[in-house]
């Protein structure tokens, strides 16, 4: 290989998504960091190996500015004639004299981690810089002939819209240092490893809806930084994966003004005005059958019909010969109908409780029954399922939970379909940490091939 152009990728340590990026600037003392000798014997490996002079580092230089002083002396005092780029972070102790090492060293370029240029975000999440010690690293880099790459953050849980709108400013304002944005990153970029719906978040200023305000604030900062006048290299997710995204979204989701739900593989979650009031597994059916607890998270699902207000499910039991149907309605904002029938197969003997569950947020404090009865959650969780309450019901009726915030609405599971039907209300272990309550049925008796009503009612938001 006899090119001078190849670039060489070389790792001092690792980081992957933006969580841990901020991990590592907030504690890198939890880093592993490879000693500079090392480091250096590798660099002269490469060139004697693949005859390059180009390397670009895929990890932060100068979290540790021992090491890197370290490695910079090394590579100067052996006129070890390299170039080199790497990601970088804003630090106050990362002061000209390093720019300057960094410049002799071969350095040409380094990417930045400009999580947000708002000084009231960095202080929050208790990043060590602020926007001052941005602007100065920014001056002293272009002062010293090192272009400078700086890649943003959006829609992190912690930030809010004015949050974006300062960040954007100063990059408009401060545009002369900056060579390019080498990539931005959506806070949503987890889905694509993993496409749970839960794993999306709104901006806490936006007051739309979680879910049906998801495109718009998505495209904005496609729009922005283009209209910035400044390279944009690299956007994540690309445009090409948000409409995987958004194509997920419109199908799994339904709403109605405050309120959301959220189908996620066999099991739902409830956003009421930004915030979610389902907690674990959310929304679920379970049946004990042949020895074993079963439920709809271990069920293959399929779509039959979606539209703005409903959702039409069909799931096969991977271990019970059995397929459910949810029918999800949502025509009012403070009213979720579900309709669950079960098909039986094959005749089975399902020896333990069937149950329809919706696992909620521990800020509930104290939950009721209908209008006769009321009492206060266990203020601690243990290692045990906790049954506060049960009652068979022998007609409509309901039992609910309240928060005492004016945040979190009151909450109502009513059951329509009372036939041998019980309430029960359930304090988690430990492992959750979350309420739950429960309509059930217990039957013994083989059930032979056939459709029966599994659960019939509705959740019921506000007073």
């Amino acid at each position: 290989m006899e090119s001078n152009n190849l670039i060489s990728y070389l790792d001092v340590f690792f980081q992957k998504d933006c969580f841990e990026r901020i991990n590592s600037i907030i504690d890198p003392d939890s880093l592993q960091f490879k000693p500079a000798k090392e480091v250096y014997e590798d660099l002269r490996y490469y060139v004697s190996r693949f005859k390059t002079n180009k390397f670009e580092f895929n990890s932060y230089c100068n979290l540790n500015t021992g090491f890197l002083s370290k490695l910079c002396d090394l590579i100067i005092n052996a006129d070890f004639c390299i170039k080199w780029s790497s990601p970088a972070v804003f630090k106050k102790d990362f002061n000209e004299d390093n720019i300057l090492q960094l410049k002799k060293s071969g350095c040409y370029r380094l990417v930045f981690d400009l999580f947000s240029a708002s000084d009231n975000f960095l202080e929050r999440m208790k990043i060590p810089f602020d926007s001052r010690v941005v602007i100065n690293i920014l001056q002293k880099c272009k002062e010293h002939g090192i272009d400078v790459g700086i890649r943003l953050l959006f829609y992190h849980p912690q930030s809010d819209i004015t949050d974006f709108d300062n960040t954007l400013e100063f990059i408009r304002l401060n545009s002369e240092y900056i060579k390019e944005i080498s990539c931005v990153d959506l806070c949503i970029s987890s889905f694509l490893r993993q496409p749970r719906c839960r794993n999306f978040y709104s901006c806490k200023g936006d007051s739309n809806n979680n879910y049906s305000s998801l495109a718009k604030r998505i495209m904005k900062p496609y729009r922005i930084i283009k209209d910035l006048g400044i390279p944009a290299v690299v956007f994540s997710p690309s445009e090409q994966q948000f409409d995987l995204i958004n194509s997920f979204f419109t199908r799994h989701v339904i709403c109605n003004r405050n309120l959301s739900l959220v189908f996620d593989g066999g099991c739902c979650h409830i956003f009421w005005k930004n915030m979610r009031l389902t907690k674990g597994f959310g929304i679920y059916t379970s049946i004990f059958a042949l020895g074993n607890w079963q439920d709809s998270r271990q069920v293959d699902w399929k779509f039959v019909c979606k539209d703005n207000s409903s959702i039409v499910v069909v799931g096969n039991w991977k271990f019970l010969p059995i397929v459910q149907q949810w029918r999800i309605e949502m025509f009012a904002e403070n009213k979720i109908s579900f309709c669950v029938t079960m098909e039986i197969k094959d005749g089975i003997i399902i020896d333990g409780e069937q149950q329809f569950n919706v696992m909620l947020d521990s800020v509930y404090k104290s939950w009721f029954f209908s209008k006769d009865l009321s009492n206060i959650f266990p203020e601690f969780f243990n290692k045990e399922w906790v049954n506060l309450f049960e009652k068979t019901i022998e007609h409509a009726d309901c039992i609910g939970v309240e928060a005492n915030s004016e945040k979190f609405p009151d909450l109502r599971l009513r059951c329509d379909f009372f036939h041998g039907r019980k309430l029960a209300v359930l304090n988690t272990p430990l492992e959750f940490s979350s309420r739950k309550l429960k309509a059930y049925f217990f039957d013994m008796n083989k059930k032979p091939p056939g459709e029966i009503v599994y659960f019939k009612g509705e959740i019921l938001i506000g007073k």
